[in-house]
């Protein structure tokens, strides 16, 4: 699947993981950066002084290190959007083409509103596999350079570090063990609101007509209900795992 999301929009992607890897890089260098000025600049300072020269060098250091982190972040951020954009249109697009191909009865058959969430919600949630990439980029890339500077630095502290890389991933296995099941019925759910509000707004002079409004309403407010059951579901889970999954690796 992700090949061939690749193959949709090879150009703006590769922007994107190019952009994840000057971050993962510049984050790397931030470290060692901060390490040479602490030793050569804040360290002798309060000793015995250091030159004017000597600070802005390492001012102008820090500065570079940063404006390249936050350039990288930037391009990371906005080209993974534009990706998973497009390959949701895209995705939208085809699933639209082939609603066309199929014949008249297929269309009586099946809800509109399930037709109109498989055209939106489902090309929208095939396109958020690929929007997490350029950030698993960086994320692979910070762990192997990361790995290697601690290795280098201290291989005591190296181990520690990667003693956490297993709880994260157990940690990240439960949580989309967890997400998936509330995800699933709110996928469910949105054709079933879809199909609610398409069949009030097309039947909306019968429904004037027979007086029909409050049950329309309540019919739609049902609907709307179990779809935010299912959204606060997901939220809830995904507060629990979270900080979790955030405060683990520090």
């Amino acid at each position: 699947m992700l090949a061939e999301y690749f193959r949709m929009h090879p150009a703006v992607l590769s922007v994107g993981i190019a952009g994840a890897a000057v971050y993962a890089f510049a984050t790397v260098a931030s470290a060692v950066v901060l390490g040479r000025v602490t030793d050569s600049v804040i360290v002798p300072a309060f000793s015995g002084g250091v030159a004017t020269v000597r600070v802005a060098e390492a001012a102008a250091a820090i500065l570079a290190v940063a404006l390249l982190r936050g350039g990288g972040i930037a391009v990371r951020r906005f080209f993974a959007g534009v990706t998973k954009a497009r390959v949701a249109r895209d995705l939208r697009t085809r699933v639209v083409d082939k609603y066309a191909a199929l014949p008249v009865a297929y269309h009586r058959s099946q809800p509109t509103g399930d037709l109109l969430a498989h055209a939106h919600a489902d090309a929208e949630a095939a396109s958020e596999v690929i929007g997490p990439l350029p950030y698993a980029t960086a994320v692979v890339l910070l762990i192997v350079l990361a790995t290697v500077l601690l290795v280098v630095t201290d291989p005591v502290l190296a181990l520690v570090g990667g003693a956490v890389l297993p709880g994260v991933a157990l940690l990240n296995h439960l949580y989309m063990a967890r997400v998936e099941p509330p995800a699933e019925r709110a996928q469910r759910c949105i054709g079933d609101l879809s199909a609610v509000a398409h069949e009030s707004i097309d039947g909306a002079l019968v429904v004037k007509t027979l007086g029909r409004e409050t049950d329309e309403v309540r019919r739609f407010a049902t609907q709307a209900e179990r779809l935010r059951e299912q959204r606060v579901a997901m939220g809830v889970v995904r507060a629990r795992f979270e900080p979790l999954l955030n405060a683990l690796p520090d």
